[in-house]
């Protein structure tokens, strides 16, 4: 007895050290508390054997300990848990038996009622599981224990694990890892006996369905504890896949496309876990390398699943899943570790600073750097990293992340290594696929599977990483990969004869090397890295060209690599193409090759840039004979004709006085590359686009129609008959166009009934087939009709002689006609799409032309269509038409605007009359405005001022003259009268021309604005004897319009002064009618007020030596203003200030008027009072039929609200 309070106290103080947030800590505790429970059990076996029965303080002090730390579970206090749980499992199994520590557990851990908080509730669910848990281990070390008491606790701690893994989401894999754990603890035989035990709960729990509603814990606990398990739960488990004696689990049968496919859902159903891994990930990843389950389980989980997820927590998991899939990874599976989804995102990350996943993308590049550039890491998997980032382009990665590391390892691979790399890729893409495992079927699905399974795929991955080797290998190995890729996708090896010496100028690998059934896609992917080896090379050809000599570096010329293999593959009969070419397109193609060695023998410049045009054609020819070869016909003739111009005969003259003009060299040109352009090969437009560029100083007029006659055309869906002259690009563009097209224009201002009818009627007629359609449908609904009506014995009405097998083939025929309804749909929508991407390319021709030939006479009329098609695509009002609209606000604003300002060529085409009507028919379109009126507002103003550049300059040339000084330009009379007819419109309501169109054009002409003057001082007083809107408007603006002019005058045209000092008078009538008009609205007759005395400050600045009060009329002034104070209401401050700069500038006091009544200031308006005492009463009725709609309208009003609503 005298020794119970020391140890009692002594246990006290472990249960605080348990709680510590460190292991160590915790772990000593649970030691010295175990120490001190044997201490105390000890010292009652002594008193016990010396017959002391005054007390049992070691049953006590376990007792004690039993409950304290079954409580203690619950708390969630630092490592309370944790260290309770362990001291739990050391009881339960040196002091306590597990039945007492399970009872213990039921006893002293709080339930859960409805009053219990989430908090509190999640800190006791947790503690029942750690207690489990720890009971769980604690079964392991009770040897002493009979096999059927383990048996039965190993029962209960699995069934309340099973529960608990119900309870919550998070509580799930923490309860599957407590029956793994159960398992190494009590060992197989045993466990099996738990699991007869345990009941239906962890049955139903491990024969769960991965694909349905079970998660990623049944299949982790189903795998880890499949070999453990009783045969007939073994049977029942779904989502494992065992081996054929049924023991173990098959982790090749796991990683299969079928099996990964059903347990998808499951793995991606882990994010709960974020930032952790969840353990069923951990193992998959663990099996994964040896089961060759890598590809399989990136392609179906990660690329197909994590990654076209929008959740950010699976795409951190799958990059956490990248990581590690790397390390272990093969050289052979690394390519399609770097999927397109993958890199999709890891792009859009790493260029993007502020997104989620910014961070953990920087760290998986530099995760995939640090794997290449380790020294551990195998050359073949080095190579197939580099290559695979290469892929992307040579600086796509270092371009986003500011940094070198992809170059860096490009520049420290070994060329050799690369090239090992190549010889097996070779090999890879050669050999036939093997079939997978997984697949069954017919003989057809057998067969679509093989082209299109894994080993397909391989063949794809390693055509990919051969592209991407491309800037590692030196220049021959680099003709070699472009010739392997050019045979492979356009040719075949027959059993034929190499050659009539027996000797063959092709390599051996290649012939030797054929490409083995079933080749399904691979052919096509050869073609596309083919034509993307030579689009990049040539533009790398055109930049090392542009360097300086010092910087330039050797580049291979693979187009003519190309083509020179193309003919030496064609005289070889051991070779074939795969889509043989007839004879008569053979004889085009010798005639294209025959112009392809003229223009090389030439050494003409122009001939050296026509070239690569006709070598990429002789490409794509092999490819698609029946798309290129029309193009191909006249192309030779042209291009000779080009090259070694000729004197046209006798012949040619007298045709075309018979009136058959043969069609230029230059215009047949122009219509084959404008053709060639609607093609989608990218190589093709790029070499298209330069050698137009090269030929542009000899297009005709007849070719620049051509292409405005494509950007202005219509659309397809468009009438496109109103027109006339339509030629055979709108043919083509308008194929099969002979159907309306719904109106989806709607008025905003109609009431919503009326919106509402209009969308029903819109798709009513979306769904409705055309008459044709309809007319065959009724036929044969009455031929089924009256078929079946002979059979009837009434026939009173149609539907009742139709019967069931009628009416179904009704509804076929009426499926039909609404499927090719739809069709039609979308095809018309297709060329619409197309239609407008090749206007796109027509725009970036044209704006080549600009560029290069800045001086053409064609320019000045083809401002004026480009505008107009500007304005009809504005008025589309869709996204796409004004994408198409703002691309040719950039040609006009930058590119045409910017053309010299005499064109060369002077003749008929440009002529100052010619260019006076291009100049007004510029204005009358920006007087009429467009939809969206800030764009074409811009590009009109940039049209306006080009066209009148060149005007000057024409009519300046007409004259002879020679250019004047600057500040002694003299406007032309075709200028002046042009833009005083602008004026005059501006004057006009419906007018759309705004003040900077005027601006700038003054601001670039002094000339013109000082001979405009007086027509823009008439602006200023405009109606300004009686008030109104637009007269107070006007004012206003033709005031904002002078001040700039006269205040720059003095500077940059001197003779300004000398027009206004002659106008003066004019000048002064206009000031003085626009000071002392009347204006209704408050803040323009303040702005007028101020404008006004900057207009009379900036003309005696422009005077200069001369006072303006001495020439202008100062009494008219002085009277506008005191008119103005005397208006009603009083004048703001702004007014104020600015009639006292006016009067002491004139040196005239300031008047002292006194503000007349409302009605004498009408008086003095010009009224006669008449009319405003007939409004009076008319103000008085309208305010009482207001109030009337006020009083009684309101129920009126709300139904309006409600129907609205509605």
């Amino acid at each position: 007895m005298t020794d119970a309070p020391p140890a009692r106290g002594e246990i006290l103080a472990h249960f605080w050290s348990l709680s510590a947030d460190d292991a160590s800590t915790r772990k000593r505790a649970c030691e010295a508390l175990m120490r001190d429970l044997r201490a105390a059990a000890a010292a009652d076996g002594a008193r016990a054997r010396r017959g002391d029965d005054d007390g049992d303080e070691g049953a006590d002090a376990r007792a004690y300990a039993l409950r304290r730390l079954t409580r203690g579970l619950s708390s969630g206090r630092a490592g309370a848990r944790q260290g309770f749980a362990l001291a739990l499992s050391e009881l339960a199994t040196h002091a306590a038996t597990p039945a007492e520590a399970l009872d213990a557990l039921d006893a002293n851990v709080a339930p859960i009622t409805k009053a219990t908080k989430g908090q509190e509730a999640r800190d006791i669910l947790l503690g029942r599981l750690f207690g489990a848990a720890a009971i769980g281990l604690a079964l392991g070390g009770r040897e002493d224990v009979r096999e059927e008491e383990r048996r039965r606790c190993g029962a209960e701690v699995a069934r309340r694990a099973e529960t608990l893994s119900r309870e919550k989401t998070y509580l799930a894999e923490p309860a599957a890892a407590c029956v793994i754990e159960l398992r190494a603890s009590l060992g197989d035989e045993t466990f099996a006996g738990v699991v007869e035990d345990a009941g239906e709960g962890l049955e139903r729990w491990l024969s769960g369905d991965c694909g349905g509603d079970a998660g990623a814990d049944t299949l982790w606990l189903a795998c880890e504890t499949f070999e453990a398990l009783p045969r007939e739960t073994r049977d029942r488990v779904q989502c494992v896949r065992a081996t054929k004696k049924g023991k173990k689990v098959d982790w090749a049968e796991m990683f299969t496309r079928t099996h990964l496919s059903k347990i998808s859902k499951a793995l991606l159903d882990t994010a709960h876990t974020h930032p952790r891994m969840h353990s069923a990930w951990e193992m998959m990843l663990r099996e994964a390398p040896g089961a060759r389950g890598v590809v399989p389980l990136w392609e179906i989980v990660c690329e197909d699943g994590l990654f076209v997820s929008g959740s950010h927590q699976r795409r951190f998991l799958g990059f956490r899943v990248f990581d590690t899939l790397l390390s272990s990874a093969e050289a052979h599976e690394i390519p399609a570790l770097f999927s397109s989804n993958f890199i999709k995102c890891l792009l859009n990350n790493l260029s993007a600073p502020d997104n989620y996943l910014h961070e953990c993308a920087v760290d998986c590049l530099a995760r995939i750097v640090a794997f290449a550039s380790d020294k551990k890491t195998s050359s073949e998997k080095k190579i197939a990293v580099i290559a695979a980032l290469q892929r992307q382009g040579p600086t796509r990665f270092d371009n986003v992340t500011k940094t070198n590391a992809v170059q860096d390892l490009v520049k420290s691979l070994d060329s050799d290594d690369a090239l090992h790399y190549l010889q097996s890729m070779y090999a890879v893409v050669t050999k036939a696929p093997v079939q997978d495992s997984d697949v069954v079927g017919t003989e057809e699905e057998l067969a679509s599977a093989l082209a299109n399974g894994t080993g397909q795929k391989r063949r794809l991955w390693a055509l990919e990483q051969m592209a991407g080797l491309a800037p590692m290998l030196p220049s021959d190995k680099v003709v070699e990969l472009m010739q392997f890729m050019l045979f492979h996708a356009y040719y075949k090896a027959t059993d034929g004869k190499a050659g009539k010496k027996g000797k063959s100028n092709i390599p051996a690998s290649i012939l030797k090397s054929p490409l083995e059934e079933p080749t399904g896609s691979v052919r096509s992917a050869c073609s596309t890295r083919f034509l993307a080896m030579i689009n990049s090379n040539v533009r790398a050809q055109r930049a090392a060209a542009s360097k300086e000599s010092d910087d330039k570096q050797d580049v291979v010329d693979l187009l003519s690599e190309a083509t020179s293999f193309c003919r030496a593959l064609e005289g070889e009969t051991a070779v074939d193409m795969i889509d043989s070419i007839p004879d008569e397109c053979r004889e085009v193609r010798a005639e294209l090759f025959k112009a392809l060695d003229a223009c090389v023998g030439s050494g003409d410049e122009l001939a050296a840039k026509v070239a690569p045009l006709i070598r990429v054609l002789s490409v794509l020819q092999v490819g698609d004979w029946r798309e290129f070869t029309p193009a191909l016909q006249d192309l030779p003739r042209c291009v000779g004709e080009l090259v070694n111009p000729k004197k046209k005969s006798k012949k040619s003259k007298k045709s075309k006085k018979d009136g058959e003009d043969e069609p230029e060299a230059i215009d047949v040109l122009t219509d084959i590359l404008l053709s060639l352009l609607a093609q989608p090969s990218a190589l093709l437009r790029d070499v298209v686009e330069h050698t137009f560029k090269a030929v542009s100083g000899q297009v005709s007029k007849e070719g620049i129609q051509d292409m405005l006659r494509i950007i202005a055309g219509p659309e397809v869906g468009e009438d496109a008959g109103e027109g006339e002259g339509d030629g055979e690009d709108e043919d083509v563009l308008m194929e099969d166009d002979d159907s309306d097209v719904d109106d989806d224009d709607d008025d905003d201002e109609e009431s919503d009934d009326d919106d509402d009818d209009e969308e029903s009627d819109d798709e009513e007629d979306y769904g409705e087939a055309n008459d044709a359609e309809i007319a065959a449908m009724r036929a044969a609904a009455s031929k089924i009709v009256g078929t079946a009506a002979e059979d009837s014995d009434d026939s009173d009405s149609e539907s009742e002689g139709m019967d069931d097998a009628a009416m179904f083939r009704i509804d076929k025929l009426l499926a039909e006609a609404f499927k090719s309804r739809q069709q039609d749909l979308m095809r018309k929508k297709n060329l619409k799409r197309a239609t407008r991407d090749f206007k796109f390319r027509v725009i970036s021709l044209f704006q080549l032309y600009a560029k290069a030939q800045p001086g053409s006479a064609y320019l000045p009329n083809a401002v004026v269509t480009l505008l107009e098609a500007m304005r009809d695509s504005l008025g589309k009002q869709d996204p796409q038409s004004a994408q198409l609209a703002e691309r040719i606000a950039a040609l006009i604003s930058k590119h045409i605007a910017h053309a010299r300002d005499l064109p060369e060529l002077l003749g008929d085409e440009v002529t100052s009359k010619t260019i006076q009507s291009k100049l007004l028919e510029v204005i009358v379109a920006a007087n009429r405005g467009a939809s969206d009126a800030q764009v074409f507002n811009k590009a009109a103003g940039a049209a306006a001022a080009y066209l009148l550049r060149v005007l000057e300059a024409v009519a300046l040339h007409e004259k002879g003259g020679k250019a004047a000084k600057v500040g002694e330009e003299v406007a032309s009379e075709n200028a002046i009268d042009c833009f005083r007819e602008a004026l005059k419109m501006f004057k006009s309501k419906k007018s759309k021309l705004k003040t900077g169109f005027f601006s700038q054009t003054f601001a670039r002409h002094p000339a013109l604005a000082s001979a405009l003057l007086p027509e823009l001082f008439s602006l200023v007083a405009i109606d300004a004897d009686k008030p109104n809107a637009r007269g107070e408007f006007l004012r206003l603006e033709a005031l904002k319009l002078v001040n700039p002019v006269i205040q720059s005058g003095k500077k940059r045209y001197p003779p300004l002064a000398k027009s206004a000092t002659k106008s003066m008078k004019t000048l002064s009538v206009s000031l003085a009618a626009a000071i002392g008009a009347p204006y209704k609205n408050k803040n323009t007759r303040a702005d007028a007020c101020q404008q006004a005395a900057n207009c009379i400050e900036s003309l005696n600045r422009l005077i200069g030596e001369i006072e303006i009060k001495t020439i202008i009329d100062v009494d008219a002034i002085i009277d506008a203003v005191a008119k103005q104070m005397s208006r009603p209401p009083a004048l703001p401050q702004k007014a104020q200030k600015a009639f006292q700069r006016i009067c002491a500038l004139l040196d005239r006091a300031v008047p002292d008027v006194e503000m007349q009544p409302k009605s004498d200031a009408n008086d003095d308006d010009g009224d006669d009072g008449s009319e405003s005492e007939e409004d009076a009463p008319k103000q008085k009725k309208d305010k009482k039929s207001k109030k009337r709609r006020d009083s009684s309208g309101g129920e009126n009003s709300s139904k309006k609200k409600v129907k609205k609503n509605r």
